[in-house]
C-alpha cells in the first residue's frame, strides 16, 4: 500500500459534532478498499469535545486522518476552514463527508470505482438516507430520490431537473479545481453547490449518479437551520445559477426555471423558520421567474394566509417518510 500518494482525499469539515462526529470517522475508516485514502478533518474551532475526539482517531490512524484545527471560527470571517481542507488534500479525487453524516462501508469503493470507469464524469454522487431528528419525523429515514434514471447526465439535465447533490454524496477530479481556486465568499453559503457550478463549467464534464445509497445525511442539523445561514445560503444558490447563466452552456428558459424553483425551495425554509415576509418575497420572485406548479403554486395562492401554510408545511412532513 502508497502512503506516498493517496488516490483519494476525503476532506470532512465539522464543528460543535461531538454528537456525530466519532460515527462520521468510524464510518470512514473502516471503508471496504483495496487503494491508499486520506481523510482531513477540519474543525471550525468546536467549543464542544469535537477536537478531542478527533485528535483521538488521529492517534489510532495517523496515516490516515490528518487533522486541521482553526484557532477561530472560519465560517462568517474567510470560511478558511473550507479551503484549507481542500488545499491539503494530495488524492486524485476529492470526496466531501460533513462532520454530522457518515458513509456506508463501500462508499468509497463505489465511487472511486464508478469515476475510473468513467473519464468523462467529473464529479459523482450518490442517493443518500435521510435520518431526520425532529419532533415530527424523529428516527425516521427515507432515501433521497431523483427524477432520472441515468448513471451519467449533462450540466443542463441536471439543471433542468434540479437535481440535489447532497454534500457529503460527491466526489469529483482534484484536477478540476479553478487555477483561481473555488469560490470561498464570505457573504455567501451553499458553496457546494457553487462549486459543482465552478467544476462542471470549467470542465464542461458529465456528472455521475449512483442509485445504490451509500451515506446518512442528518435533516436539520448544524447551522443551515438560523435565518443568518439562510439568507447567505440563497446569495450562494444564485450566484452559482448566475455563473450557469454567464457560461451560456444552458438556455434562458432552463436557467430561469432554476432560478424560480430555487427561491421557491428558500421560500418553504423561511416559512418552517416562521420567517413570513421573508417566504412571501421568496416566493413572489420565484413566480416572477417562472410559472409556478403543484405544491408551489398552491403555497402561492395561500402565501397571506400563514397560520394555514405552517399547518400545511408540518403536515406534509410528518407523513415524508
Amino acid at each position: 500500500m502508497n502512503y506516498e500518494k493517496p488516490l483519494l482525499s476525503v476532506v470532512v469539515v465539522t464543528y460543535n459534532h461531538e454528537k456525530y462526529i466519532a460515527q462520521c470517522l468510524e464510518s470512514l475508516i473502516s471503508q471496504e478498499t483495496k487503494f491508499h485514502y486520506e481523510i482531513i478533518v477540519g474543525d471550525d474551532c468546536s467549543t464542544d469535545s469535537t477536537q478531542e475526539i478527533i485528535s483521538d482517531y488521529q492517534k489510532k490512524y495517523p496515516n490516515i486522518i490528518k487533522p486541521i484545527f482553526q484557532e477561530t471560527n472560519t465560517l462568517n470571517v474567510d470560511k478558511k476552514n473550507f479551503s484549507d481542507v481542500i488545499s491539503a488534500a494530495l488524492g486524485k479525487y476529492i470526496a466531501f463527508v460533513d462532520g454530522d453524516d457518515f458513509s456506508f462501508p463501500d462508499k468509497l469503493k463505489e465511487q472511486v470505482d464508478f469515476m475510473e470507469k468513467h473519464d468523462n464524469v467529473g464529479i459523482c454522487h450518490h442517493k443518500m438516507e435521510m435520518i431526520y431528528n425532529d419532533s415530527f419525523r424523529w428516527g425516521r429515514k427515507k432515501y433521497t430520490h431523483y427524477p432520472h434514471k441515468e448513471n451519467i447526465i449533462s450540466l443542463c439535465e441536471y439543471s433542468t431537473n434540479l437535481n440535489c447533490i447532497y454534500h457529503s454524496s460527491k466526489i469529483f477530479r482534484s484536477d478540476l479545481i479553478p487555477s483561481k481556486g473555488l469560490c470561498f465568499d464570505t457573504d455567501k453559503n451553499a458553496l457546494d453547490y457553487v462549486w459543482i457550478m465552478q467544476l462542471l463549467i470549467q470542465s464542461n464534464s458529465m456528472i455521475g449518479y449512483l442509485e445504490k445509497p451509500l451515506g446518512g445525511y442528518r435533516v436539520g442539523v448544524g447551522v443551515a437551520t438560523s435565518k443568518g445561514y439562510a439568507v447567505k445560503g440563497k446569495r450562494g444558490h444564485m450566484h452559482a445559477i448566475q455563473l450557469l447563466d454567464d457560461s451560456s452552456l444552458c438556455n434562458k428558459r432552463t436557467v430561469n426555471y432554476l432560478r424560480s424553483i430555487t427561491m421557491a425551495g428558500f421560500a418553504r425554509i423561511n416559512l418552517q423558520l416562521n420567517f413570513f415576509n421573508e417566504f412571501v418575497t421568496c416566493l413572489d420572485e420565484a413566480n416572477d421567474y417562472f410559472p409556478l406548479k403543484k405544491m408551489n403554486k398552491l403555497y402561492y395562492i395561500l402565501k397571506h394566509y400563514p397560520s394555514i401554510l405552517s399547518f400545511m408545511f408540518k403536515l406534509k412532513n410528518r407523513f415524508y417518510f
